[in-house]
């Protein structure tokens, strides 16, 4: 562990932006994968509101569907 936090430390500050940036994309597409997998029969809008109610809830979705409307 120590290893990775040193490496870590070592980035600039754009660098651990960027590659904060890399992991939040990556955590994105994992777990878009296990929406898919588990609901093979979504559209991707579909798949993509399922994401933004995991990551922010049922309100926010809620939300934002109804300024969408």
């Amino acid at each position: 562990m120590s290893r990775y936090v040193n490496a870590y430390q070592s980035l600039s500050g754009s660098e651990r932006v960027a590659r904060a940036m890399e992991m939040a994309e990556e955590v994105k597409a994992i777990t878009m994968q296990g929406i898919h997998d588990r609901n093979p029969e979504f559209t991707e809008a579909e798949a993509h509101t399922e994401w933004l109610r995991i990551l922010h809830g049922d309100e926010v979705v809620k939300a934002i569907q109804a300024n969408a409307g």
